[in-house]
């Protein structure tokens, strides 16, 4: 399992924004990557290599711990946080069925490759 960008979503009550609102913030990632202008950071890539239905775990990083403090922080505002992880893309389980069966062509029709990009959850 290796992780890539660990994300804090903030959610925050009505008060300010009229309606829940929700801010995302990337607070520490795996590679040289940076954040662009927006604040938002690219993608890492993929090692899947969909003839085979294989992936490599050559990218990402193993742990990342951070601490952070949201910048935003209003005391007088309810709010609730959380963080969300993903992990390296790997095959979705379409492209192992078509490897084992020695299928050429999978029957379902994916509209993007067939990755799919799991989350983790933090552990303390």
């Amino acid at each position: 399992m290796v992780r890539l960008p660990v994300a804090i979503l903030a959610s925050l009550s009505a008060s300010r924004y009229g309606a829940l609102h929700e801010e995302v913030y990337d607070i520490a990632w795996a590679g040289k990557r940076k954040l662009d202008g927006r604040g938002k950071l690219p993608p890492i890539g993929s090692t899947v290599n969909l003839s085979n239905a294989s992936y490599a775990n050559t990218i990402g990083a193993a742990e990342l711990r951070v601490v952070w403090r949201n910048p935003d922080f209003d005391p007088a505002e309810r709010a609730f946080y959380y963080a969300r992880i993903p992990e390296i893309p790997t095959p979705m389980w379409g492209a192992y069925d078509a490897r084992f069966y020695g299928v050429k062509k999978c029957l379902i029709r994916w509209r993007s490759p067939p990755l799919v990009r799991p989350r983790s959850s933090p552990t303390t």
